[in-house]
């Protein structure tokens, strides 16, 4: 049985909208030092330490987990890739293998809701 989608398309591009200003970028989507441990620990290539980095900023703000069909916002990408040093490029292809992306998940929901 299909799953009854429970937003809109347009609710949901609203739910995940970039923050306005580039101050609201920098307070909701800026790196600690531990997170740089976590992705360290957690991440070998720079697709998954980038994919990984974009589910933890968005399971902060706005607080969603971002479905496998729906890619983040160019300037959030760009800006997790600068905070990284990678190319945003190279995380085009995270999504082709599900089950890294469930066990980064799986990871987060650990770290961001415990």
């Amino acid at each position: 049985m299909p799953r009854k989608q429970m937003l809109s398309d347009l609710e949901i591009k609203e739910l995940i909208k970039i923050p306005e200003t580039d101050e609201e970028l920098i307070i909701n989507y800026s790196l600690s030092e531990n997170d740089f441990s976590i992705i360290k620990n957690h991440c070998r290539t720079n697709t998954n330490k980038l994919r990984f980095v974009i589910n933890l900023s968005y399971m902060r703000h706005p607080g969603i987990v971002l479905a496998p069909d729906l890619y983040p916002d160019q300037k959030i990408l760009q800006f997790m890739g600068s905070q990284l040093g990678i190319n945003v490029l190279e995380g085009g292809n995270y999504g082709k293998r599900e089950q890294t992306r469930r066990d980064h998940i799986s990871i987060l929901r650990l770290l961001v809701c415990c």
